[in-house]
């Protein structure tokens, strides 16, 4: 055994910021979501969240899972301090290298969380804090029955086709999206950074 690379500064926060994955070592902390593959250290959130963005949602709590049946990673907020954003996570799918936000994934509010898990079946676990009493939750990936409006969001990158300085004009965008009840306005959009859609 011998010490292939020293890394300085790039360290967990809390133990249950790292997990062990069939794709490698993976931890987290407000630098990104790392991942160890036996050969080389990647950033997964490179070119996909903004720093600034991923450094204030991580706490000084935050822990990491992976769940292999549907090969994604999992990034929790907060699992010490309850409050109303201690459950949001960030979602990696290794299956199309895409990140999505969930608010309040686990319970809010609950006080406190065990770290991940994986069960004899290989599915994913974590202890949520109820009461006096630890509730064992399995994750699981199913169609949602139905989103409230205005709880979507898809948000991209800055578009600048690789010259950032030079004005481009984008003559068409094309959003798919599928639904089991009538859409009278399905989307609204932002530009530029605004907040009016």
């Amino acid at each position: 055994w011998f010490l292939e690379e020293d890394i300085k500064n790039n360290g967990v926060n809390h133990p249950s910021a790292s997990f062990r994955s069939n794709k490698g070592i993976l931890w987290a902390n407000n630098k990104g979501l790392f991942i160890y593959t036996g050969s080389q250290i990647g950033n997964l959130i490179d070119n996909k969240i903004d720093q600034s963005e991923w450094s204030s949602f991580m706490t000084n709590f935050s822990i990491v899972g992976y769940d292999g049946n549907a090969d994604m990673a999992i990034v929790i907020r907060d699992s010490e301090h309850s409050g109303a954003t201690q459950g949001d996570a960030y979602i990696y799918d290794f299956k199309t290298n895409a990140w999505s936000f969930h608010s309040d994934l686990l319970t809010a509010s609950a006080g406190k969380y065990t770290n991940f898990a994986t069960d004899f079946n290989g599915d994913l676990i974590i202890g949520i804090k109820n009461s006096s009493n630890i509730d064992i939750k399995k994750f699981n990936y199913t169609n949602v029955s139905a989103v409230p409006a205005d709880e979507a969001y898809f948000t991209t990158k800055d578009f600048d086709f690789g010259f950032p300085s030079l004005e481009k004009k984008i003559y068409a965008i094309t959003v798919t999206y599928k639904s089991d009840a009538a859409q009278t306005t399905p989307i609204s959009f932002v530009l530029d950074g605004s907040t009016s859609f």
